[in-house]
């Protein structure tokens, strides 16, 4: 044997392969191997190589290979000193490509929501407020995290996630300490560094006491006027 020769299938480039050292059962030292399009050519000195040593190891990398995810054949050749004479019939196997496709860059900012309290809510003083909300990332990369505004975006406060189901929610307790009326903004940060452009926000009411609906006081029939009666 004077030649091995690895034939890749159409549509590989192993031109600028990789190759490492050829190892076998019984080969000779100092055989020396070539790249060319599709194939791989193993030279050997003399051709003195014994069958054993149709059992070898060569390292490749760096084959560009098609973007086709299937199995594919690679020939492998023995080839006497003429490189015309086949010592022995072509031997093939098969392997298989897998395709990683990398996404796209991530460049689209995330949106949040609030979902308690609604507008025009009112709380007590000192009251402890369970605000709760959502998040969401069309671009990919995922919610880093959600801050909540009290004060018209001056200061941040990184709100708690709740879960890590399919659904980014948060929550973050707040106590107000001062009878105001104040606007509550959110702004949600993904994991490319995106942020969310903040929106109107919701506005709540800080009493110092909640006025307490009364229900109608019901009369007796002898109390009530004509007009009430009508009613």
């Amino acid at each position: 044997m004077k030649y091995v020769r690895i034939t890749f299938p159409a549509g590989f480039d192993v031109s600028g392969a990789g190759i490492g050292t050829y190892t076998a059962v019984d080969s000779e030292a100092g055989p020396t191997a070539s790249s060319s399009g599709q194939v791989i050519t193993v030279t050997f000195a003399t051709t003195s190589v014994g069958t054993a040593s149709k059992a070898f190891t060569l390292p490749l990398t760096n084959i560009i290979n098609p973007s086709t995810c299937q199995y594919y054949t690679v020939n492998v050749e023995t080839r006497g000193l003429l490189n015309a004479t086949i010592d022995d019939p072509t031997d093939s196997d098969q392997f298989y490509v897998f395709c990683y496709t990398s996404p796209p860059p991530d460049t689209i900012a995330p949106t949040s929501a609030i979902t308690f309290p609604t507008s025009d809510m009112s709380f007590k003083i000192g009251e402890k407020v369970s605000i709760t909300g959502t998040a969401q990332d069309t671009g990919g990369s995922g919610i880093q995290q959600v801050e909540l505004s009290f004060d018209d975006g001056k200061t941040w406060n990184i709100a708690y996630r709740k879960g890590y189901d399919e659904v980014y929610t948060w929550e973050y307790v707040w106590t107000p300490q001062v009878v105001a009326t104040y606007t509550i903004k959110t702004r949600a940060t993904d994991w490319a560094g995106n942020q969310e452009i903040v929106g109107p926000g919701v506005i709540v009411k800080i009493v110092e006491q909640l006025v307490e609906e009364k229900p109608p006081v019901e009369k007796p029939i002898t109390e009530m006027t004509v007009e009430e009666l009508k009613t």
